[in-house]
């Protein structure tokens, strides 16, 4: 049940963080730094086009998390995120759910290929990013020698 909770903080927090970049930190500053409205709109469209890819390797990133350092099956992992997801579909969060919907319908819809006409579309991306993300796994190529020789020294003493 811990690394449930776990798994279920660590995803509500990146998504949180990801959501209010988008909504008030990089409109705040794109404000102060670009006076102009034809810049500033052009940088809100780049912010919308660089927040969706990033979305998209957010839960990538989620469904490698789930496998490889939770150990869940994928029932497990699925069963995790829909828990997760299933608060922002209440108008209770009102704001929130509807900057969550938008973190992949923004990007789609600028390229003329609106999600909104098919009913659970955003639902059924993030899953299956994050169910390709399980195929994924993460491994450095050369050892780190710095620790090793902290864990040679650990052993020593």
């Amino acid at each position: 049940m811990k690394s449930y909770t776990r798994f279920w903080l660590e995803c509500s927090l990146v998504l949180a963080s990801l959501i209010s970049l988008k909504t008030w930190v990089f409109p705040f500053f794109i404000s102060i730094w670009f006076p102009t409205n034809d810049l500033a709109s052009l940088m809100m469209e780049w912010t919308v086009i660089m927040t969706g890819i990033v979305t998209l390797f957010l839960y990538f990133s989620l469904g490698s998390v789930a496998k490889q350092v939770y150990r869940f099956r994928s029932n497990e992992a699925s069963l995790v995120l829909a828990v997760l997801h299933l608060p922002l579909f209440f108008p209770l969060l009102g704001v929130f759910s509807d900057e969550w919907q938008r973190l992949l319908t923004d990007l789609f819809s600028l390229f003329s290929f609106n999600l909104l006409d098919w009913p659970g579309s955003q639902i059924w991306i993030c899953w299956s990013a994050f169910l390709l993300g399980r195929k994924i796994k993460i491994m450095e190529k050369e050892k780190n020698v710095f620790s090793d020789k902290v864990k040679q020294e650990a052993e020593m003493n």
